[in-house]
């Protein structure tokens, strides 16, 4: 185990010269959940170790790039693919001894050396699903719910119905806005919480580098290439100037067929002109076999401009990623369960209080030794 995350922090700490206040997220930085729920509808039944999953989750060489191409793999919005994943997930979240990360690990030693002032677990929490709640609740407890509350506590955030997504970014702001590092797994979390906050510090698991959380789809798309590449004149879609560089030998007719098509495509338009797009897939961008633009047309992309287009579809992922210099990515794996964990809680607070206690009679001594002194 590399301790990248405690180093992070004890390198902090030493050049702010003071304890740290951490906001860190539950699932999947602390316990598994959904790595766990993967695992259970691929991993499992290939009968490999959960342990030796996680080392590869979310990894191209793990077989997903993200959350949105694991959805699109397995279906999991839809039909038998959507009563697998509901009870996959049922199964991940009854267990009652889930495993812990090892980054867990690396956040008790930072208490128990005194590097951190508090720790704040702020998770997602989802109205249809309280018995992983309960699950949460119960693991915290057993675990870093025995230091005092002024040193440990689990905070919750309701998701929103609409987006699925927990507005820690808000909750922070409003109540703790003093906090020095902010740990996630999600990017689009850590973007949002990075823009209130530019300043401060950011750290992902290193296993989510290539991997993107947000939805894709091509409507979201669509939004990105309006603001970031293309513009439009005279009817016509060009590349912007700033773009040119990257997407100069793009020709004019392939990106307007695209962008008729796509539009066509977002807006729902069976009826009109233009073909639509194949079912949006996060791993690529559609097949080069697929024609694009009018409805009359019979032509396939060339090589080159699919290739272009290619390029695009993978700026608009890259986009949804957290880049290299805006968070710290650092290594975990699978450390223990619970219960073991809890236990190895309970031994450091021994620890730490026969230090205090030896401290503190160490410091009474000094001061009869100075009062005889004068």
């Amino acid at each position: 185990m590399k301790n990248e995350l405690y180093e992070l922090i004890k390198k902090t700490n030493q050049e702010k010269n003071r304890p740290l206040r951490i906001v860190c997220d539950w699932d999947e930085v602390i316990q598994n959940h959904f790595s766990l729920v993967v695992w259970k509808m691929s991993g499992e039944k290939e009968g490999i170790k959960f342990e030796d999953f996680y080392e590869n989750y979310w990894q191209k060489e793990g077989g997903y790039e993200g959350w949105a191409d694991f959805a699109d793999k397995y279906q999991i919005y839809f039909g038998d693919g959507k009563a697998k994943y509901k009870e996959a997930r049922k199964s991940v979240i009854s267990d009652d001894n889930p495993p812990f990360i090892s980054l867990a690990d690396e956040l008790l030693t930072c208490l128990k050396e005194g590097l951190i002032e508090e720790v704040v677990f702020l998770s997602g929490y989802n109205q249809k699903e309280p018995e992983h709640e309960v699950q949460k609740n119960e693991a915290f407890a057993a675990t870093f719910g025995q230091f005092p509350k002024e040193k440990a506590r689990m905070v919750t955030v309701p998701l929103d119905p609409v987006t699925q997504k927990a507005d820690k970014w808000t909750w922070m702001k409003d109540n703790y806005s003093e906090f020095d590092i902010f740990i996630d797994d999600r990017s689009d979390y850590v973007s949002n919480v990075r823009e209130i906050f530019p300043d401060r510090i950011y750290a992902m698991p290193s296993f989510f580098h290539n991997g993107y959380w947000e939805e894709l789809g091509w409507k979201k798309f669509k939004k990105w290439l309006d603001e970031n590449v293309i513009e439009e004149r005279e009817s016509q879609i060009f590349i912007k100037a700033d773009k040119q560089d990257e997407y100069s030998e793009l020709s004019n007719s392939a990106l307007n067929d695209f962008y008729n098509s796509l539009k066509a495509t977002v807006n729902k338009d069976k009826e009109g002109d233009f073909r639509l797009l194949p079912k949006f897939k996060a791993r690529k961008l559609f097949s080069p076999e697929a024609i694009l633009g009018n409805k009359n047309n019979q032509e396939l992309t060339s090589e080159n401009d699919y290739n272009l287009l290619a390029k695009l579809f993978d700026g608009y992922k890259l986009s949804k990623t957290v880049k290299e210099n805006e968070a710290y990515r650092v290594s975990s794996e699978v450390c223990s369960n619970k219960n073991e964990f809890g236990e190895k809680v309970g031994k450091t607070l021994q620890e730490i209080k026969v230090t205090e206690e030896v401290t503190q009679q160490f410091e009474a001594k000094v001061v009869v030794s100075s009062d005889s002194n004068k």
